[in-house]
């Protein structure tokens, strides 16, 4: 288990919650000028790449964001995983801005949610971690790309691979799961039950099937 600094525990504001105040995205009003305070950012990625570094799609998707103190809906966002970097697209002037990370308590892409944590080890990456399940166990997958090389029609190109860690965080630890057994010993004060549920509903903890399996166990955890 790697310990969490201290910026990695719950925050302080519901990320969940329905209830909280917001304010409309509209570009040209005051209040959001603290986002439109970000500098530049620029694509990298050469023209003959294939596929690219952002999350789903790049194409800037409606979403919310909790930043600087204020939680701001309906914002157009794009999620670079290579940089671990939300942008901001800015409708009006035609450019896109990089938010600071450091003032962003969550943000949301569709129904996708992204908190940010701390982590005091250099195996476990510091930065956005997709929030899969909140509860007494939190579910949370680290999504990253990176650019590889390969041999497409006879001509080297480059292509974006996307790769995810799945983590599970109990009492202000972060476990990674590889496997049904690392879950296990992490919620060992139900593992009798958990191993009788996952028997039962066949789960498997293949690349493929760890995070829908990992998802429906935890879940059955938090209702125990």
């Amino acid at each position: 288990m790697l310990p969490l600094g201290t910026h990695a525990q719950r925050p302080l504001v519901d990320t969940t919650a329905a209830t909280l105040p917001y304010v409309a995205f509209k570009p040209t009003s005051a209040t959001a000028a603290r986002l439109l305070s970000g500098t530049e950012y620029l694509d990298y990625t050469p023209g003959n790449t294939i596929g690219n570094q952002f999350y789903l799609t790049n194409i800037a998707q409606r979403g919310s964001v909790y930043y600087d103190g204020r939680y701001f809906t309906k914002v157009p966002l794009l999620y670079d995983l290579k940089l671990d970097q939300l942008i901001l697209a800015d409708t009006v002037r035609n450019v896109k801005l990089r938010l600071i990370n450091e003032r962003v308590t969550f943000f949301t892409l569709g129904e996708h949610r992204f908190v940010p944590l701390r982590t005091d080890s250099p195996e476990t990456p510091s930065g956005f971690y997709q929030l899969l399940l909140d509860g007494r166990a939190r579910l949370l997958a680290r999504r990253s790309k990176r650019v590889a090389e390969e041999i497409v029609q006879q001509h080297l190109s480059f292509v974006y691979k996307e790769t995810g860690r799945l983590f599970i965080q109990t009492e202000g630890k972060l476990t990674e799961i590889t496997k049904l057994s690392s879950l296990l010993e992490t919620l060992a004060d139900h593992k009798t039950e958990l191993q009788k549920f996952s028997r039962s509903n066949k789960l498997k903890f293949s690349n493929s099937e760890r995070e829908l399996s990992a998802t429906r166990l935890v879940a059955y955890y938090n209702s125990l």
